[in-house]
């Protein structure tokens, strides 16, 4: 015979948690005689419920937790969800969901007992945000706006804003202090339950398929919201709350106040004139007045747009400008490159010209290596010359390299035809290395001795 179920007796900071029956925790859920340990809890019924136990309920002072009892169970929660903002975490499943979601349905048993408990946690995480809300307002002087819809709706209603409702935070002396502000808060609501709220139950409703849920029509008559046109912001869920209920309306049927034809208001209307919450029609003059406000605030906004166009345009412009002067620098640094590229070429083209027509005569004279015709040919030497090689660099002279000594060597030995490959070793090559290219020609050792004096006496 199986053991009778323990209850629990403390409902300790997890909102609708009374009485469950004990059971083994399986895969971290449902409560269990003993609370997960600090890095195991989650943003869910279940990790408030043990984070509660691991902290006690100052059994030393019990009327501490009596009294602050709903304080201590905000700050399970948002200790819980501290730095979920900015965790880097924003990218649901495959399915669809976050982990969250699938972490809170499993957290407690799929019953009406558990079922409760997931809806007050979720009204006490809301709670908390508007609490939040309201003291960052008081607190600094702002103005705060929240939104919030839900992805599940009656089941079979289709997914259209008249059967949506969005949860909306607002300061309520901010919409006593400016009636004209509620035609375009509004708008504000119901634009987002049109371009948010219906993806969101379409999203809802496509991830609930992929995890085969079974999304059953509900038995009930479904129908769509009703809501007066004159009505821009409803009463507040309670007296004295920042929350309110925006119900949506058919796509296109919000109709904004516009100024009546022909009518002119006889005195300004007076801000005050407009109750706060009432369903009785405005009178011609606070309609006029808000709907000169709103075109005033439409004029204002497009001017800022244009404003901002401008700006942007301007600065593209300069941006521009700066890179079409940096390219056009580029170009001027390129072509004065270019020029001294043509100048050099067309001094390589003379040089090259001036060699092909001192050759020319000389390709067919006979080469002779030695000092007379009965001269034997001897290897060349591999030492140094005799004559010690010329330290000092070779010079030109205006009339083209003329050497006069070496000149008339090579035509004394009949090696006229080598003047010209003579003077361009003279020109581009040091005189240090001049007894290495005469070596190279093969002359005979006598001669390039001879030569290479000559040279020296020459450029000296």
């Amino acid at each position: 015979m199986s053991q009778p179920t323990v209850p629990y007796v403390h409902d300790w900071g997890a909102p609708g948690i009374r009485h469950l029956p004990e059971a083994p925790p399986s895969h971290n859920q449902r409560p269990g005689r003993h609370p997960l340990p600090w890095h195991g809890l989650q943003f869910n019924p279940l990790g408030v419920f043990d984070l509660r136990r691991l902290q006690g309920i100052f059994g030393h002072n019990p009327s501490i937790w009596n009294t602050y009892r709903r304080r201590f169970e905000a700050g399970d929660i948002a200790w819980l969800a501290s730095g979920a903002s900015e965790d880097n975490c924003h990218e649901p499943e495959a399915n669809g969901f976050f982990p969250e979601f699938k972490a809170c349905r499993d957290s407690l048993p799929n019953t009406p007992a558990g079922y409760s408990s997931r809806m007050d946690f979720q009204k006490a995480t809301k709670k908390i945000i508007w609490d939040l809300a309201t003291m960052l307002d008081r607190t600094f002087g702002s103005t705060t706006m929240i939104l919030n819809v839900g992805g599940t709706t009656v089941p079979g209603s289709p997914a259209l804003p008249e059967f949506l409702r969005a949860s909306v935070y607002l300061p309520p002396a901010f919409l006593r202090q400016h009636p004209d502000s509620h035609p375009a808060i509004a708008q504000i609501a119901q634009i987002f339950l049109e371009s948010v709220g219906v993806p969101t139950v379409v999203a809802w409703k496509a991830s609930a398929l992929r995890l085969g849920w079974t999304l059953t029509a509900s038995s009930e008559t479904i129908r769509a919201n009703s809501v007066p046109h004159h009505l821009f912001i409803p009463p507040p869920v309670q007296e004295g709350s920042s929350h309110f209920v925006f119900k949506g309306r058919p796509a296109g049927t919000l109709r904004l106040p516009t100024t009546p034809p022909g009518s002119r208001p006889s005195s300004p209307a007076s801000p005050t004139s407009t109750r706060y919450g009432s369903e009785e029609p405005l009178s011609a003059e606070a309609l006029e007045l808000l709907a000169a406000t709103e075109r005033i605030y439409g004029l204002e906004q497009e001017v800022d747009l244009m404003r901002g166009l401008l700006d942007t345009a301007t600065a593209e412009h300069l941006s521009t400008i700066q890179e079409l002067g940096q390219v056009q620098a580029q170009l001027n640094g390129a072509n004065i490159r270019e020029e001294g590229y043509d100048e050099e070429r067309r001094q390589f083209q003379q040089e090259i010209s001036s060699l092909q027509t001192q050759l020319s005569p000389a390709i067919y004279a006979p080469p002779r290596y030695t000092a007379s015709p009965l001269a034997t040919p001897t290897r060349r030497r591999a030492g140094a010359p005799s004559l010690a090689s010329p330290s000092k660099a070779s010079t030109s002279t205006s009339a083209g390299f003329a050497l006069p000594s070496a000149t008339q060597f090579l035509e004394d030995n009949g090696l006229q035809y080598m003047l010209v490959v003579i003077r361009v070793m003279v020109k581009y090559a040091p005189s240090t290395k001049w007894y290495l290219e005469l070596a190279e020609m093969d002359l005979d050792e006598g001669v390039a001795d001879g030569l290479l004096e000559c040279l020296t006496q020459d450029c000296m």
